[in-house]
């Protein structure tokens, strides 16, 4: 047997919410966009004779909760002819809803108030594209319902400015020109704009929303750049370091005859003064500016990374974007042997480098890679114990020893 309070759970369980929160009115917004149709209908599961005479009070209290319901118009009766003296007239049989107001109804205020609220939205945003029908927008779902009122309003008010292309190619998203709304708005809520411009199929084609306004990318991939000699201090008027995004480097050229690149930020703080040198710091993996023309007329580069399976692919991806001669620094089973007690072991290393990479190290660098792919073991045995050794923890003297091989150190 179903009681009304059994048929208001499932109802809330399955059309509105559960324990998944607003996944759970999946079913709902389904009902609202059109995509899945109505009657909604459970089978109350009136009791057999047999069932109905072994609990007479919870048959009792069937009957009489279904009657005191105060939608009857949702509950189908019938005549069950019982042989032992149990009451069969007017049984209720079957719960049925017909159509999302009757949903509303059955679910209470609170829900219906909240489903009526989400209409509302769905009506305002239509309005700001002059559709005539709202479903459409059903489908942006918990993006909306769960949407603040304000941060509704603030949303309604953007939709009504924006157009395709308004940043010209020439303005960041904060730069663009919205009245009564902070542009960091936009930026909070990109998703849910772009959501609603797709679905309202005014994308143009667009990947995403930054692409549609036509505003610049933020700049991002910053690497830190430091003059290393202090005669080229004047280059640019006595500024010593500075950090630009890594496109811009690929334009900016700089002074000096030779560059030395490091991986990371720590090491190249590591660097003493060296003749007639710019270093390129804190790269990581933002290594598309070396392919800058720039990099061709220096006559002496040299790339220093951690000793480990991504210290080598990020020295091959800079040789194959640069085209020129890259020398390594301290990227040796000599370095790797005079620092065996720094080194740390990290399981997740690749098993093999793609020939792509692997075509722009050397013999003596492959043989290197190996060594600590294979556990660091002179007789080919593997150790879970040292295949990493990070830049930062090279000794002093082997660093400034080391670069004394390419450059003129300044001590």
């Amino acid at each position: 047997m179903l009681y009304p309070e059994d048929v208001n759970r499932r109802l809330l369980e399955q059309e509105f919410s559960d324990s998944r929160g607003c996944n759970g009115r999946k079913n709902l917004i389904r009902r609202i966009a059109g995509d899945r149709s109505f009657p909604i209908a459970y089978s109350l599961k009136p009791p057999a004779e047999k069932a109905g005479m072994n609990d007479i009070p919870a048959f009792q209290r069937f009957i009489r909760s279904w009657k005191e319901y105060p939608f009857q118009q949702f509950v189908s009766r019938t005549d069950i002819h019982y042989h032992h003296g149990l009451p069969g007239n007017d049984i209720p049989i079957r719960f049925t809803l017909n159509s999302l107001e009757d949903l509303m109804l059955a679910l209470g205020k609170s829900p219906a108030a909240e489903i009526s609220r989400f209409i509302s939205r769905l009506k305002e945003i239509s309005r700001v594209f002059c559709f005539d029908s709202y479903a459409r927008f059903a489908e942006i779902g918990c993006m909306l319902w769960d949407l603040p009122q304000q941060n509704f309003s603030d949303l309604i008010t953007v939709l009504g400015q924006l157009e395709h292309g308004m940043g010209k190619g020439r303005l960041y998203l904060r730069a663009l020109p919205l009245k009564g709304i902070d542009t960091k708005f936009v930026e909070n809520h990109e998703k849910l704009i772009w959501k609603i411009l797709t679905v309202a199929g005014k994308n143009s084609g667009c990947r995403d929303l930054l692409e549609w306004l036509g505003v610049v990318p933020l700049p991002d991939g910053f690497v830190s750049v430091e003059l290393l000699d202090p005669d080229l201090l004047d280059y640019y008027h006595g500024i010593r370091s500075f950090r630009l995004p890594h496109d811009q480097l690929r334009l900016c050229e700089l002074p000096g005859s030779r560059l030395l690149v490091v991986e990371n930020l720590q090491s190249g703080y590591m660097m003493p003064p060296l003749r007639d040198t710019v270093m390129v710091f804190s790269t990581g993996r933002n290594l598309d500016w070396a392919d800058g023309n720039w990099l061709k007329q220096k006559k002496e580069i040299c790339y220093w990374g951690d000793l480990d399976f991504h210290g080598f692919l990020m020295l091959a991806e800079f040789r194959k974007r640069a085209g020129v001669k890259v020398n390594s620094l301290m990227m040796t089973t000599e370095t790797v042997d005079a620092h065996r007690d720094q080194m740390v072991y990290v399981s997740e290393q690749p098993v093999s480098m793609e020939q792509e990479y692997l075509q722009f190290l050397t013999p003596k660098e492959i043989e290197t890679l190996n060594y600590l792919m294979g556990g660091c073991q002179s007789d080919g045995t593997k150790s879970e114990s040292v295949n990493r050794l990070e830049q930062e923890k090279l000794d002093s003297d082997f660093v400034i020893r080391e670069l004394g091989r390419y450059f003129e150190v300044l001590l």
